[in-house]
């Protein structure tokens, strides 16, 4: 960077996990127990605006406004992180950053927000580096600030974690998936029912936390490597129902996990199983090809091909009955 002062944007999308992410290895930074499948949510992401001035000395000052407020606990995770990402490229020490940011979705909510806010983040610090990082550097350094980032560095299908069937596959970071994916699930549509926007009760960091004592742990990360065996074959032969099977069962297992930690806890509300009970009867009484998951919270994404968009899109509208602000994001996968 030749200027003293800089200018710098940035956006990185949200994602949604198919085979989910749930627990890390103790002891060491966020390496996950189990490999995971995701794709990218078109309307889900972070927006980042950076203002960067070079500095003499070794001690940035790192500012943050998120959506126009100053937020003290996140900034002060952000400090951490930089420092953390300083180890691998020390330059970044020569700058002040003040950094504001927004979203286009509910933060906190278990829509991935940390994904696309640290995917965006290690954007923003590649651009600062000295000299040009490869993709696998820069998910490698989203996921020291969020596990799950590291899919959202890249678009389209992602995969995050060691795999017998898939040699690429690393804990360090997230890869483009890399086996054929059929032309069936090429648009694959993604409506997020916002059934409650407010934060959690529990972090997904805390959760994670309870994975360590978790009397179904190793039975979990099994399951989640057999799932992923399982779902690339559905993903390769273009089988909607046997791949919408498996993700439900994966989105059930992930809450079954919360629901059965100790401290146990629930992020679904009432309205998410209403939603999860209405889908069950519109994909038996309509043959379609309509699916849910979830992620660490009560909202619900619908999850149908793009082919049956004109059937199924209706149908989710009025599901919106269940959102508590009446809002649907539209989703499709980024290509």
């Amino acid at each position: 960077m030749n200027e003293q002062r800089h200018k710098i944007e940035t956006v990185a999308h949200s994602n949604i996990a198919l085979i989910k992410y749930w627990g890390k290895e103790k002891g060491r930074d966020q390496i996950p127990l189990n490999p995971s499948v995701s794709f990218t949510l078109s309307k889900c992401y972070t927006t980042v605006d950076a203002s960067i001035t070079e500095k003499k000395g070794d001690t940035p000052t790192i500012s943050l406004q998120f959506e126009g407020q100053k937020h003290p606990a996140f900034e002060h995770k952000l400090v951490r992180y930089f420092q953390k990402i300083s180890e691998y490229l020390p330059e970044i020490n020569h700058y002040d950053v003040a950094i504001s940011s927004r979203n286009s979705f509910p933060h906190s909510s278990g829509i991935a927000s940390s994904a696309s806010a640290f995917a965006a983040f290690s954007q923003l610090i590649a651009s600062m580096a000295s000299r040009t990082l490869t993709p696998q550097e820069i998910s490698h350094h989203a996921r020291l600030g969020s596990g799950s980032a590291c899919r959202s560095t890249q678009n389209g299908w992602s995969l995050w974690g060691a795999h017998h069937h898939f040699k690429e596959a690393s804990n360090l970071h997230a890869i483009p998936y890399p086996k054929a994916i059929h032309p069936n699930f090429s648009r694959i549509k993604d409506s997020i029912l916002i059934i409650d926007s407010g934060e959690k009760t529990i972090s997904s960091t805390q959760g994670h936390r309870l994975l360590e004592n978790h009397p179904f742990t190793k039975n979990r990360i099994r399951c989640a490597k057999e799932n992923l065996t399982r779902l690339s074959e559905d993903l390769e032969s273009g089988a909607w129902d046997t791949f919408g099977k498996m993700i439900e069962t994966e989105a059930l297992m992930l809450h079954a996990m919360m629901m059965s930690s100790n401290p146990s806890y629930i992020l679904m509300k009432p309205d998410t199983l209403r939603v999860i009970e209405e889908v069950r009867s519109l994909r038996s009484a309509h043959a379609l090809s309509l699916f849910f998951t979830l992620d660490a919270g009560a909202n619900v994404h619908l999850i149908y091909p793009h082919h049956d968009e004109k059937k199924i899109k209706p149908l989710v509208e009025d599901l919106g009955k269940f959102c508590g602000e009446k809002k649907i994001i539209h989703n499709e996968i980024i290509t």
